[in-house]
This record gives structure tokens, sequence and C-alpha cells, in this order.
């Protein structure tokens, strides 16, 4: 079935990068990420960028990597761009809410679920993806929604590419690519998509 590592960096300027176990690599840099102080790694694993504005977290998951930013008032920038060093041969696509990176012939090698955030009462913050070229922004609109009250979470969730390469492998597409990179745990994938895609998830 395949698998790889993650490398989240001390340096947030290298960005993360997977690691697929033939040696091939792709990799994501965080946003604004140029300002913000060292890692702080937190108990549970979470690595932490700090930054006045907007801070970036990076969490492994049994699926990929979250990549949360937590926005800390009105002050702070409304679009979140994460650049893809992608290959000469693949390009970026947006389906059903989400993102996928697809190589010459459509197939997807990366994916990211649906974009959302979520003010400090819980309340969604309209926000959405846009692309231009290697570049994946995540729009969060946290300045024109009334009483909002900060902090505001946001993130994409990267599925990892063994784990896509799987469920191309078993005939699922991109749009259930990016659904299954949205779903919460594998027992969800299970019920929606059966024994084929959670194996791929969880790796058995």
């Amino acid at each position: 079935m395949g698998g790889g590592t993650i490398d989240v960096p001390v340096d947030g300027n290298e960005g993360i990068t997977f690691i697929d176990e033939d040696g091939t690599s792709i990799n994501i840099q965080l946003p604004d990420i140029a300002d913000a102080e060292g890692a702080e790694v937190l108990s549970d694993g979470t690595v932490v960028f700090p930054d006045e504005g907007a801070a970036n977290s990076v969490i492994i998951t049994d699926r990929g990597v979250q990549m949360l930013t937590t926005i800390n008032d009105s002050d702070a920038p409304t679009r979140y761009s994460y650049d893809i060093d992608l290959q000469s041969d693949q390009h970026i696509e947006l389906i059903d809410g989400g993102a996928v990176v697809v190589d010459e012939d459509g197939t997807a090698v990366l994916a990211a679920g649906s974009a959302w955030a979520t003010d400090a009462e819980g309340k969604n913050i309209p926000t959405w993806y846009e692309i231009d070229g290697n570049t994946l922004t995540q729009v969060i609109d946290h300045t024109s929604i009334e009483d909002t009250v900060y902090p505001i979470v946001a993130d994409p969730i990267w599925l990892a590419p063994w784990m896509v390469k799987c469920l191309v492998g078993i005939g699922i597409a991109g749009p259930q690519i990016t659904a299954i990179a949205s779903m919460g745990n594998p027992a969800s994938i299970l019920t929606a998509f059966g024994r084929g895609a959670f194996a791929c998830v969880v790796g058995r």
C-alpha cells in the first residue's frame, strides 16, 4: 500500500515536506511565515510557529497534515497562501470546495480538504480557496462578519500523497478524495467509501 514520512522543520521557512517511500517529495510553504518565531513543540506533538497577527500550527494526523492558521485580531490578513513545489507536469485544481494537485494525465497526487474557518464561539467565517500558478490561497473573510470573536482558526487538511496514490489505485476520483481529506475520522471514511478507502487511510 506504500507509505512515507512528513518532515516538519524547526525553521518554518523551509516548509513541510512529504517524502514518499520511493524518495519522491513534495514541499508546501507555510503562509506569512517570514516573521514568525522559531518552532515550539507542544506536548501533543503540535508544532507551533508563533506570530503576533496570525500564527501557524502544524499537526501530523493519521491521514497527513493539518496546517492550522490562528488569526488573532481584525488587523490580520485575510489571505493565506501555500506555495507548493510542483513538478513541471503538475498543476492545482479546485474540486468541490477542496483542492488537488494533479499530474499531466489528470491523476491526483496530493489533496486538501474543503476550506473552513470558525471564530472563538464556533461561528463559521466565509472562506474559500483560490489558485495562482503553484500557489493555493485560502481567503478568510473575517473582516466582513459582524460580532466576530477572535481568535479565528482555519486550515487546509492535506491528505498524504501515498494515501492519495492508494485511493486513486482503487478507483476513487478527485471529488471523493477531497471529501476523504475533509472527514474527521477513519470510521466516517469506512461508512461513506468502504473498506478499500479505509485501508488506504489507516494503512492496513
